[in-house]
């Protein structure tokens, strides 16, 4: 992504680190946004407030940067906002952020995660010390393929749901509301309904991100292992040193022995 003036371009790479490169010499590195502990998934600069950068990750958190500087402004874990315990958690890869959307005022920011059917929704405060604050979630009958605000500031769902694919949801006395019988989402779902199938493979996010999580490994036990083994080899020399010097001081004293009687 680019920034509003156009001096940076924004990347975001597998090993977990967000650079910040000046658009017309991008060997030239402005700064580097360190903080999360997988892949980098999502970024999106958000209007009314050219300065702040969001990023989403594999690692189930959302941040929000001042890029230029590199400076970590919040973060947040969606497992926490979901109520799930470190054990749950661990029992699986935590769902990485596939989609970071905003409304065109910048005061709704929708972050989208792959296998949930749940959309958290954030506001920012720019004077506030939590600039980063929990607004709402919104539970989906279906586990979104994509979502986006139209100029409105409406909500636009594409969900697995051959049946249902696309909703509308408007903000509406504190909560997101469905307008399902909204006309043009009718004539919209039309459009595309024949390309359904296409569009659900190229779009849906099951395994999409599998394949980046980092793999860990249970280097202690293999070390506890090797050291056992080691110990026991060591162990096994030391008695097979002893016996070979025990068998020689026999025979030197045996030697001895028959030396003095012929003798």
């Amino acid at each position: 992504t680019t920034s509003p003036d156009n001096r940076f371009i924004i990347t975001a790479e597998r090993d977990e680190k967000i650079r910040v490169s000046h658009l017309r010499a991008p060997y030239d590195i402005q700064a580097f946004c360190l903080g999360h502990q997988q892949f980098v998934s999502a970024l999106q600069i958000l209007p009314g407030h050219p300065r702040w950068l969001l990023s989403g990750s594999g690692d189930g958190t959302v941040k929000l940067w001042d890029y230029e500087s590199g400076r970590q402004l919040q973060s947040r874990d969606l497992r926490q906002l979901e109520g799930t315990t470190s054990s749950e958690a661990n029992k699986e890869k935590n769902p990485a952020v596939c989609r970071i959307s905003s409304s065109p005022n910048g005061h709704y920011v929708a972050v989208q995660c792959n296998r949930l059917s749940t959309l958290h929704f954030f506001n920012l405060d720019q004077e506030a010390e939590d600039k980063l604050l929990p607004h709402s979630r919104l539970h989906l009958p279906h586990c979104p393929l994509d979502v986006t605000f139209d100029p409105q500031g409406r909500l636009w769902v594409l969900m697995d749901c051959c049946d249902a694919p696309l909703q509308i949801y408007t903000h509406r006395l504190g909560c997101w509301e469905c307008d399902a019988d909204n006309p043009e989402l009718s004539r919209v779902t039309e459009a595309f309904r024949p390309h359904w199938e296409t569009l659900e493979t190229s779009t849906r996010t099951s395994d999409r991100f599998d394949h980046l999580y980092k793999s860990s490994f249970d280097n202690v036990t293999v070390y506890l292992q090797r050291k056992q083994q080691r110990m026991e080899e060591q162990q096994l020399k030391r008695t097979k040193t002893r016996t070979a010097n025990g068998n020689k001081k026999a025979k030197k004293d045996a030697s001895g022995a028959g030396t003095q009687l012929s003798t």
